[in-house]
């Protein structure tokens, strides 16, 4: 490829957006003129075949030196990728089996100094101290007291209160979950605890050999035999050389767009039952553009801002590692909603109106919101309705339509806000309310209506929504028309607190 310039490019443009320009002047060629692999991948150049589409989360991984998790099924390559990028860094690495690991196995046996005052480990080259890189295989197997001691480790850098100044990498891998329809039957490999989880910035799913194309296949059966060359070392130093330099700039230029995207890519998240929290947050903020980074490295200015971003949020899901399943349809949607989103003046309003989790208080404020389209301010209020019970949502129409608020969304929600607004707006005075004079539930609703003041508007209205919904037959019991009555009185409050 020729060389170029690789710009932070493809975010949706704004006045406070990022801007699109250069990043630092990093060409994406070496330093000696040869182009990185953009067919096969720089990982080819180890001997390592079929990781193309999660090759750069890895890379990223090097850059940032942040925990990385990699799950997988058995015979996928995991150990093989991270011993051979240890390798290739030329790093003193460990490689210890999680299942099976004794503490002492990594800090030595204690033994009491020569003034028996303190403590000195015995170190043997199994020991932890001096290491660069730590490679923890099987941790979904351990027992909950070790996976507490790795802790630690992998979030601080730190074993038994003391720094670990040499470790840079710290690496795990693990079999799918049990919980997981895939887990193929890994009855050993628990559901990481959720606390250890998040602490592992970059948690990739290592393909398997059905999900591989026909040529990733051959090369794999080709090249079985491959062994790193001395190109493919250098290739990979200079490729992370080149992406340690993209990346400060990269994350500055970004920091602006990035921080309204993620913002909302974490409300949006949570409507789909995936909750990120803010560390998880903060660590997507240093993922993307370590990604994009190497990305551009590779592709120069083709490299797409918004597929960086993705690649980089399905590979910073803690919840796999935890068996839950996550899926990608939802992780594009929301992706997708918040990246054509973050850089337009709606987005506080958004942010704002999402962060919201009562559906009542939702719909209010995003009818109330001046900032929001017609488009947007409809299908809040559509999606929000459905959840609402009796009483609240005929508390909502009625304060839509009687402040003007319903003519500002599109027809078809606005005619079902009208539905629900007639059934307290009139009362159906042709027939009586004792159709069943015996019926305790109309007994109650008749000793009810006496109570409301009549002078009160909104007393009139729950009235007449009393009286309509049981003439249609939705209020069949009087614990249906309590629930009725409660849900009305505390929709009142809480929309009339929205106007103050």
């Amino acid at each position: 490829m020729p060389s170029t310039k690789p710009a932070v490019n493809e975010a949706p443009q704004s006045q406070d957006s990022h801007a699109a320009s250069t990043a630092g002047g990093v060409n994406a060629t070496g330093e000696n003129g040869s182009e990185f692999r953009a067919g096969n991948g720089v990982l080819s150049g180890l001997g390592l075949y079929g990781l193309e589409k999660v090759e750069p989360a890895i890379l990223a991984a090097l850059v940032t030196e942040d925990p990385l998790l990699l799950i997988g099924l058995h015979g996928t390559g995991k150990s093989l990728l991270l011993e051979r990028l240890a390798k290739a860094l030329r790093l003193d690495f460990r490689h210890y089996n999680a299942s099976l690991i004794s503490f002492d196995d990594l800090i030595g046996f204690p033994v009491p100094n020569k003034t028996a005052t303190s403590l000195k480990y015995l170190q043997t080259p199994a020991t932890i101290w001096d290491a660069q890189a730590v490679f923890f295989d099987e941790v979904s197997r351990c027992k909950p007291d070790v996976q507490n001691k790795l802790f630690s480790i992998i979030h601080e850098r730190r074993v038994q209160g003391m720094d670990l100044e040499r470790l840079r990498y710290r690496w795990s891998a693990m079999n799918p979950p049990s919980l997981t329809e895939e887990s193929e039957n890994y009855r050993g490999s628990g559901p990481l605890d959720k606390a250890l989880a998040d602490r592992y910035a970059f948690i990739i799913e290592i393909p398997d050999w059905f999900s591989l194309d026909q040529g990733a296949q051959e090369r794999i059966l080709r090249n079985s035999r491959t062994r790193m060359s001395g190109e493919g070392v250098l290739e990979l130093s200079t490729y992370l050389e080149q992406a340690r330099k993209l990346w400060p700039s990269v994350s500055e230029q970004m920091e602006a767009f990035l921080g309204k995207y993620v913002r909302y890519l974490a409300v949006l998240l949570r409507e789909a039952d995936i909750r990120l929290s803010a560390r998880r947050l903060v660590m997507l903020m240093r993922n993307i553009p370590a990604v994009h980074a190497v990305r551009l490295v590779s592709k120069g200015d083709a490299a797409n801002l918004s597929d960086s971003a993705f690649l980089a949020l399905t590979c910073s899901i803690p919840q796999r590692a935890e068996g839950i399943p996550v899926p990608e349809s939802k992780l594009l949607s929301a992706h997708k909603e918040a990246w054509r989103s973050a850089s337009g003046p709606e987005t506080e309003q958004l942010i704002r109106v999402y962060s919201e989790k009562d559906p009542l208080k939702r719909a209010a404020l995003a009818a109330l919101s001046e900032g929001l389209t017609r488009n947007q301010r409809s299908v809040i209020v559509a999606d929000c309705i459905q959840f609402l019970p009796h009483g609240a949502r005929h508390a909502l129409a009625m304060f839509l339509m009687t402040r003007d608020l319903a003519g500002n969304l599109i027809a078809a929600v606005a005619e079902q806000i009208a539905e629900e607004y007639a059934l307290v707006a009139f009362r159906d005075g042709g027939r009586r309310l004792d159709r069943n004079y015996e019926s305790r539930t109309g007994d109650l609703i008749g000793r009810e209506l006496k109570k409301l003041p009549s002078k009160d508007p909104e007393s009139v209205a729950l009235g007449n929504l009393l009286v309509n919904l049981f003439l249609k037959e939705k209020l069949n019991s009087e614990t249906e028309v309590h629930r009725t009555i409660r849900a009305w009185r505390s929709s009142w409050e809480q929309l009339h607190s929205l106007e103050g």
